[in-house]
């Protein structure tokens, strides 16, 4: 009974033994610089509507800066995770001069983790999940004791990869409410992140 056993086990630990080589033998590990820079602003409804508005809001530089760690599989879909500085806002440019406008400014310290696919030769595309942790509150002219500790982003992106080198053009996605106002008065007050981005990536070093 216990050979039938060991027998029975058998093409599951070679499965195992299979999938572990081949992931080591067909596959490396790359490390990127990573960087970029854009414009960051929030998207809140009041302020698309123009007959409630009593502000605008313009949009003000936003960048990145962090490493990322890619698989670079056989097949042309490779996941990756990063660890990035970033930092974001807009500023409030209020329509009565009775009243002084806001300069918002955040910075995150953000996990990306997506997966890039290769379309034709050196094109690409990528989407990622990404969760943001405030670090910073640098806004001016206002008090935000609820703005939001997190935020959680979906990142699409397009990619041209030149040997170590790797550009990108991505749009930043945010779900939750930056500023913390919520509903005023049964008015939607609420601003989501959104931020486009220019990147670059440097492979700095692979491991196998």
């Amino acid at each position: 009974m216990k050979t039938s056993h060991f027998h029975d086990f058998q093409p599951l630990k070679l499965l195992l033994i299979l999938l572990f080589v081949s992931g080591t033998a067909f596959g490396q590990f790359d490390l990127y610089l990573t960087g970029g820079a854009g414009l960051g602003n929030y998207f809140n409804e009041i302020e698309r509507d123009k007959t409630q508005a009593g502000f605008e809001l313009k949009s003000i530089f936003a960048g990145s800066l962090g490493a990322e760690m890619t698989w670079e599989s056989p097949s042309r879909f490779k996941p990756f995770i990063g660890l990035n500085f970033s930092f974001t806002g807009a500023d409030q440019e209020v329509r009565f001069d009775s009243i002084i406008g806001s300069h918002y400014r955040f910075q995150y310290l953000s996990v990306p983790i997506g997966l890039r696919i290769r379309i034709y030769k050196s094109l690409g595309f990528e989407a990622s999940c990404v969760n943001s942790f405030q670090i910073a509150n640098k806004s001016r002219n206002t008090v935000l004791p609820k703005a939001a500790t997190w935020d959680i982003a979906v990142q699409p992106a397009i990619y041209y990869q030149y040997k170590r080198w790797r550009g990108s053009l991505s749009y930043y996605f945010g779900f939750n409410d930056a500023l913390g106002y919520g509903y005023i008065g049964g008015s939607d007050f609420r601003h989501f992140n959104r931020i486009i981005l220019f990147n670059f990536a440097y492979r700095l070093s692979s491991f196998n």
